[in-house]
């Protein structure tokens, strides 16, 4: 800071300099504060030489002095430091400021702050100033001064001084003011002195001021009004209502700028309001509601306030207002109030009343000891009476507390008793108006109170029972719990022994005191008083078990009600399940508890009452309630029932419980009727081990009651199957007559023939059974006669079994089955239908839809009239094979029925399949498109050959290739060539979106598509799957959407993208931060750099968990990559993973190494289960894993069936060593369900075959050397069994498969065969030489079906040998023929049927097998038709060698008039590699019937540009 040195003898002078006005107003306040710090400093210094003549020239008087040395400067000197010179502040007060002034007054020890005269001189100048400014600055330097003084105080006459001036001084300014004027100087400056307000000082104060302004003035009075005195403030109220009122207009003053009328009340009257009387405030508020301003009224107020029911619009009033008065003046409130609610009690409401009462119970505290009794008197007996009516549930408990609550000694007891009495008589007087749940708890407070200790005392004598009902008047009667828990514990037996009347002669009973307590009471008065009593409870068990007459009771007394019935069932129950004595039991269950046993209840009859009941008493118990017992309203099931028997009957050494033959009682071996009886349905085998051994079960078996039980249906299979099977191996020589008439289960009746090879069933003429018992049946007995088990049974019957029948016997067993059973398998039809010798039109109409057993040289057989006459039923039935509907076809074809139209497709019904895809080229196109609106014609179609759909959609096509989309059906639009879609005319987004497209498709379609799409959320999966780059640059603004709508979504399928589509869509959305992991398809995660999904990485990897990891290219080596990151994120450090991270890894688990596989969690087999393929070494871990015994599918010696069933698609891949767990019933069981599944799915053939080969270990396979049949014969019946070919290896395949069999059924067999050795053997029994003996010589027939084992041909005895083959059935001709060149070959009188090779119709059937012909058997073949090349090419019967491909389509081609057409390339699809490019030379657009097709060409260079070897290939296209 800058030293101002000025020379002391220059000091008057310079300080006048500075004093200029102009100079002094421009210094800014710090450097006058500066230089004012410097003077007084110096002066201080040299106040002596001040004093000196030479200094005080001029200078006469403090003023004087001030001016000369201070100038104006003296303004910014404290008083406080002006006194150091010795100045007078009252000499001076013309130069001081108002701030000097205000600490004149307060200086501490000048003694100015209690003078008056002082004060009033100071303050005068203070008014009188010319500044204006003065009387603020004063005041505020007072009030600050003050508080830095610690709260000194004002002597009342100073304020009222300063107070009384001030507003005197402003009163002609008042009519300036503006309201902030009078916030400031009422609410700040007069702050301080406002305590001293009166008459005077509120006369000075306005009254013709703005609302707002007033408010401001009482805002400040209300802020001093701890201080005013009553006088005062009633002064201050005067004021306020006086204003008011001269601003009322119309019953409103003042609304203006208020929320409600607490803000109203508040702002015009602060705290004054509570010297106004409600009817003063509503006299300047008409609609004041004093209910919602209740905080802000006292409690006089609101009484008045509640003293007019009209002002109370109901309880939520009454709580309002009740919340905002506190306890202590509920008294003086109620007082006011309680006359007014007498006189006028009609007007106020139930409800009213009772937020009353309810108010003064909760908060009132009149239970607490510190109110004396007179107190609550008066509160009982006055205040609340006209309130009681109005008592609610929640008011019981209070009310009751109030007397409870009461102190008091012995003597006083019986005081409080009659008083709480008084009160209860007041209650029970005005019961009627209180609801159910309020007289409930009324009751429950009259009960607690009997229960202390000094109730008793005050019955006098007389019944107990009545000082009761005296006591709980009318609301209601305690319960025998609640009436024993009144009675002290030491007088309770005494009412027992007074129940037990007085014929008791077990105990002596003091009859005085049950005189005193209950008297004697009779069995009808005890059921008066259980019939009273609304819950029982377990204490009736302590009355019942102590009164002596409970079994008179009982037996004479009706049953009080379902619910006490039940209880008293329970009191006595344990007493009837001991009795041990057959008179015992009886007495109980038909006399005793005859009334009480239609109330049995789950209480009674489970494992823990049951355990400690006697066998007789167990025994009629279960005979109760399997005899039409009612369970319609027990709680409990009969099988709640059968839990309680098997916890009963369980043994843990295998003994039968309650079974002992040295007992009479206990020695019946009618046991299982007798221990379980008709409960028997919920039996499994397991608990049947647990009841009895098998070394002790068969005293029981042939018991006929047990046959007779055991002899219903609902009996599980297996169970049955037990116990057949220990039947007879405990009694070989059991006696099947008592099973007559009586229902049976199929393994039941199974095990009976394993055991009873010689069982009549004729005797079962009225039975149902079902087809596991006759599978089990035959497997034990193959030569049992099915003829004599009656209808039902027959369901059940094997396939083999009809093996050796006769067409007659066929045929009454056909029309039986199809009488009694639903279903009917395959296998059993195939076997009937194979003894028919021929197929006649009663024939098919018996078999019905069942026609399907029909095998292909039937079909060939039977006369085409037949054929075609049926054509209605054969026209719909299912599951016909290929070979079948081309054999019908051509049946009926032959028969003249002519297929030249739509109406005659449809007529075709299931058999469409069978026609060849020429036949449909040549109806006309607009026919074909007529039938495309049959939706039944879709569905058949469907499942013909893809050549046959292609060929159909080609003729649609043809007829308007602009309205391509609309014609074509949804289902076929997949076979549209994708050139005719590339440019549309018109884009309908809802029909494309309805078919289902392939993917080449698709993106023919995404981009105008999606284009044209409002909503790319309704965009179908198959158009999704088109998105392509080039797509998504003309749909910039709609990629991310497209994006988000092939994620998966719950009731859609998978949008199946490649590689370079997802990697597409990841550079489109990769930075997008709005997108979330799910909102993206889960295979395009796969791509995602882990640096970009670190921060959330737990979630991206769940998102991740649905991916397919096999998109992925193996060159970017990702799939290690994201394992990788995987563990970094999931904290994974060992070999194996925990669940929750296999949970979150999902489909990840596909990628992982056999070490992370068998060590990690076995949530992680449900996993792989999912998975597209395993590797070998990825099977072997999950087997190891598998063996480890710690997965849900248990132990290996545990497995069956089931394991299989729950390992999902892991059985395809698991190998020898994990099938070796299993016998060869079960894999069969298993393979009935699997073979199909995954034929449906189309799984990959080698796969098949792997899984074929692998689940045969312990079969010999591959092997070829000619061996005697021993596995079986291959019948009909043998490949209608969904599990063909396994039990078979390639050698007994061989010799247990007949060729003529073969023949007639080789698309049934070529349709399950897989395995490469089987394969062979087909082809070679086709291929074979036939060698029979003729007359002369042994000779050898290329080319010859054997025919089938129930036929010769008629050849002369002479002629056959015994080691000759039988010649086919189809050899009718006389012997000998003559050789005709045109015609078969006839040889020594037989005829070769393929001397030429094999038959086109052969050729088209050979699925898989043909994968096994050499060229040169490929050269022998029969291939003219796009039919029968389409069959051949199809990739789902496995890949062709480059010659092999070559050498059929060359075969196809070798026929006069074949091309390689449109129908051919879709047909030969990649294999069109294999052809010479002579042969592509020959491709011209005149073989191309659709000239748009041409264009197709280019789609197949680009396909197969990389196969065929490049350009040189294709140069010549």
């Amino acid at each position: 800071m800058a030293v101002l040195l000025i020379p002391a003898v220059s000091l008057p002078t310079s300080v006048l300099g500075l004093s200029n006005a102009s100079v002094f107003e421009k210094m800014p306040e710090t450097r006058k504060q500066e230089l004012v710090d410097v003077l007084v400093a110096h002066l201080k210094q040299s106040l002596q030489q001040f004093d000196q003549p030479a200094c005080r020239v001029n200078i006469q008087t403090d003023a004087d002095w001030l001016t000369a040395n201070l100038g104006r400067f003296s303004s910014s000197v404290s008083f406080s430091q002006l006194t150091q010179f010795n100045i007078s502040g009252v000499a001076v007060l013309d130069y001081l400021t108002g701030e000097q002034k205000a600490q004149l007054i307060l200086q501490p020890g000048s003694g100015a702050l209690v003078n008056e005269s002082v004060v009033r001189e100071v303050f005068s100048s203070v008014v009188q100033s010319s500044d204006q400014k003065q009387l603020e600055n004063f005041l505020i330097a007072f009030s600050q001064s003050t508080v830095q003084m610690n709260g000194t105080s004002i002597p009342p006459a100073v304020s009222d001084t300063i107070l009384n001036m001030t507003l005197e001084a402003l009163a002609p300014r008042f009519q300036t003011f503006s309201t902030q004027d009078f916030t400031l100087w009422f609410q700040t400056y007069l702050r301080l002195f406002l305590p001293a307000i009166g008459p005077s000082s509120l006369s000075v104060i306005p009254r013709n001021v703005s609302c707002d302004s007033y408010r401001e003035i009482v805002k400040g009075l209300d802020g001093v009004y701890r201080d005013l005195s009553a006088t005062q403030s009633q002064n201050v109220f005067s004021y306020t209502l006086g204003y008011l009122t001269s601003q009322s207009s119309q019953g409103q003053s003042c609304v203006q700028s208020v929320r409600n009328d607490s803000d109203w009340l508040l702002k015009n009257f602060g705290q004054f309001r509570n010297l106004a009387s409600l009817s003063e405030i509503i006299a300047l508020k008409s609609d004041f509601n004093g209910v919602s301003a209740a905080t802000d009224l006292t409690s006089s107020q609101l009484a008045e306030l509640c003293s007019v029911p009209s002002r109370l619009h109901g309880p939520q009033d009454v709580n309002t207002v009740m919340a905002a008065i506190s306890p202590d003046q509920f008294a003086s409130f109620f007082d006011i109030i309680t006359p007014n609610i007498l006189v006028n009690a009609s007007l106020y409401s139930s409800e009213v009343k009772g937020a009353f009462l309810q108010a003064v119970l909760v908060r009132g505290g009149l239970s607490s000891a510190a109110v004396p009794d007179s107190e609550v008197e008066q509160w009982l007996n006055v205040r609340l009476e006209p309130l009681l009516s109005s008592l609610s549930s929640a008011d019981v408990a209070p009310f009751f507390n109030i007397t409870r609550g009461r102190s008091c000694s012995t003597s006083q007891a019986a005081l409080i008793y009659i008083l709480f009495c008084n009160r209860v008589r007041r209650l029970d007087s005005l019961r009627s108006s209180f609801s159910s749940a309020t007289q409930t708890l009324i009751y429950t407070h009259i009960q607690q109170l009997l229960a202390g200790p000094n109730v008793l005392q005050c019955y006098g004598g007389g019944s107990f029972y009545v000082f009761l009902r005296n006591s709980f008047l009318g609301f209601g009667f305690p319960d025998l719990s609640t009436f024993l828990s009144l009675v002290p514990a030491s007088r309770q037996r005494e009412v027992v022994l007074t129940l037990r009347g007085s014929d008791s002669d077990s105990e002596t009973v003091d009859t005085s005191l049950s005189n005193t307590l209950l008297g004697s009471i009779s069995t009808g008065e005890l059921r008066e008083y259980l019939n009273g009593s609304t819950t029982v409870g377990s204490d009736l068990c302590r009355l019942l078990t102590n009164y002596n007459r409970t079994t008179q009771y009982l037996e004479t007394e009706p049953v009080v009600s379902a619910a006490v019935g039940r209880q008293t069932l329970e009191c006595v129950w344990s007493r009837a399940l001991a009795a041990s004595s057959p008179v015992e039991v009886d007495q109980w269950f038909k006399v005793t508890l005859a009334q009480y046993l239609p109330f049995l209840s789950s209480k009674v009859i489970n494992p823990t009452q049951l355990s400690g009941a006697s066998c007789l008493s167990y025994r009629r118990l279960v005979s109760v309630l399997g005899k039409n017992y009612d369970y319609s309203g027990a709680d409990f099931t009969p099988a709640d029932v059968y839990s309680s028997i098997r916890a009963y009957l369980n043994s843990s050494d295998g003994a039968p419980r309650c079974y002992n033959s040295s007992d009479p009682l206990l020695n019946s071996t009618a046991w299982f009727s007798n221990n379980i009886g008709t409960f028997v349905t919920f039996i499994t085998l397991t608990d049947l081990q647990s009841f009895v051994s098998d070394g002790q079960i068969g005293v029981f078996l042939d018991n006929s009651e047990n046959l007779q039980l055991f002899n219903n249906s609902g009996i599980p299979a297996n169970v049955t199957t037990y116990y057949s099977t220990q039947l007879y191996i405990q009694n070989p020589n059991f006696n099947p007559l008592r099973y007559l008439t009586t229902p049976h289960t199929k393994h039941y009746t199974t095990q009976l023939y394993i055991q009873n090879p010689n069982f009549n069933p004729l005797r079962y003429h009225t039975t149902p059974h079902t087809k596991h018992y006759t599978t089990q049946l035959y497997i034990q007995n193959p030569n049992f006669n099915p003829l004599r088990l009656p209808g039902v049974l027959l369901c059940g019957t094997p396939g083999t079994a009809f093996v050796s029948f006769g067409a007659t016997d066929s045929q009454d067993i056909l029309e039986i089955i199809k009488k009694n059973c639903q279903q009917i398998p395959l296998e059993v039809t195939a076997a009937l239908v194979a003894n028919l010798p021929t197929i006649s039109t009663s024939t098919i109409q018996l078999l019905g839809n069942q026609s399907v057993g029909l095998t292909e040289g039937q079909i060939s057989t039977a006369p085409p009239k037949v054929i075609s006459s049926n054509l209605p039923t054969l026209s719909s039935v299912t599951g016909w094979n290929q070979g079948q509907v081309n054999i019908i076809i051509q049946s009926i074809t032959d028969a003249g029925f002519t297929i030249n139209s739509g109406s005659a497709l449809v007529t075709l019904g299931t058999l469409i399949g069978g026609v060849p895809s020429a036949v449909i080229s040549n109806i006309p196109s607009t026919e074909l498109l007529a039938v495309s609106q049959n939706p039944t014609f879709i569905t058949n179609i469907l499942s013909a050959p893809v050549v046959l759909q292609q060929t159909y959609v080609q003729k649609i096509v043809s007829v308007d290739v602009a309205r391509v989309v609309e014609n074509v059906p949804d289902a076929l639009a997949k076979y549209i060539p994708p050139v005719i879609l590339s440019s549309p005319t018109s884009v309908n987004v809802s029909l494309i979106n309805k078919k289902s497209w392939k993917q080449e498709q698709a993106v023919v379609l995404f981009s105008s598509v999606a284009s044209a799409s409002d909503n790319t959320e309704e965009l179908s999966e198959s158009i999704l799957q088109g998105f392509t780059c080039s797509s998504a640059e003309k749909l910039q603004q709609k990629v991310t959407q497209l994006v988000k709508a092939c994620r998966p979504r719950p009731g859609r399928s998978k949008v199946f993208l490649k590689e370079s589509q997802l990697t597409c869509m990841y550079n489109y959305v990769k930075d997008d931060p709005s997108l979330s992991f799910t909102d993206l398809p889960s295979d395009m995660l796969l791509y995602y750099s882990y640096e970009k999904v670190k921060v959330s990485c737990r979630s991206y990897f769940s998102a991740l968990g649905g991916a397919d990891f096999s998109v992925l290219s193996s060159v970017l080596n990702r799939q290690s990559i994201l394992f990788k990151n995987a563990r970094a994120c999931l904290g994974i450090t060992g070999v194996g993973l925990t669940r929750d991270q296999v949970e979150v890894l999902g489909n990840m688990a596909c990628t992982l190494d056999p070490t992370s596989i068998q060590n990690s969690d076995p949530l992680i087999l449900e996993k792989l289960k999912n998975c597209g393929d395993l590797s070998d070494s990825q099977v072997t871990a999950v087997q190891t894993l598998l063996y480890s015994g710690s997965t849900p599918y248990g132990k290996p010696s545990s497995w069956s069936v089931d394991t299989l069933n729950q390992l999902g698609m892991l059985p395809l891949y698991l190998k020898q060593d994990f099938w070796t767990n299993f016998d060869s019933g079960t894999k069969r069981t298993f393979l009935r369900f699997f073979n199909p599944l995954i034929r449906k799915q189309k799984i990959q053939i080698s796969k098949i075959r792997r899984f074929f080969t692998e689940s045969s270990v312990n079969i010999k396979l591959g092997g070829r050397a000619k061996s005697a049949c021993t596995a079986g014969n291959i019948t009909e019946a043998t490949i209608a069994d969904p599990s063909f070919p396994f039990g078979y290896d390639s050698a007994q395949f061989d010799s247990c498969l007949d060729s003529t069999l073969l023949k007639d059924n080789l698309a049934a067999v070529t349709e399950k065969v897989v395995d490469t050795s089987f394969l062979a053997v087909i082809l070679s029994k086709l291929n074979q030489d036939m060698i029979v003996e003729s007359r002369n010589a042994r000779i050898e027939y290329p080319g010859i079906f054997v025919e089938s084992r129930r036929r010769t041909a008629n050849l002369p005895t002479q002629s056959r040998s015994s080691d000759a083959r039988p010649l086919p059935h189809a050899l009718t001709l006389p012997y000998p023929r003559p050789l005709n060149s045109d015609g078969p070959r006839v040889w020594d009188g037989l005829l070769l049927l393929y001397p030429s090779g094999l038959p086109e119709s052969v050729v088209r059937l050979l699925g898989p097998t043909s994968r096994m012909a050499t060229v040169e058997d490929i050269s022998k073949w029969n291939l003219t038709t796009v039919d029968t090349l389409s069959s051949l090419m199809g990739s789902v019967n496995g890949d062709w060698t480059p010659e092999q491909s070559k050498a059929v389509i060359m075969k196809y081609l070798g026929v006069p008039g074949n091309t390689l057409g449109t129908s051919e390339l879709n047909e030969i699809g990649s294999s069109v590699c294999s052809l010479d490019v002579s042969v592509l030379r020959a491709v011209t657009a005149a073989s191309l019937s659709v000239p748009a097709v041409l264009r197709m060409i280019h789609h197949y260079v680009v396909v197969l540009w990389g196969s065929c070897g490049g350009p040189d290939h294709w140069r010549t296209v």
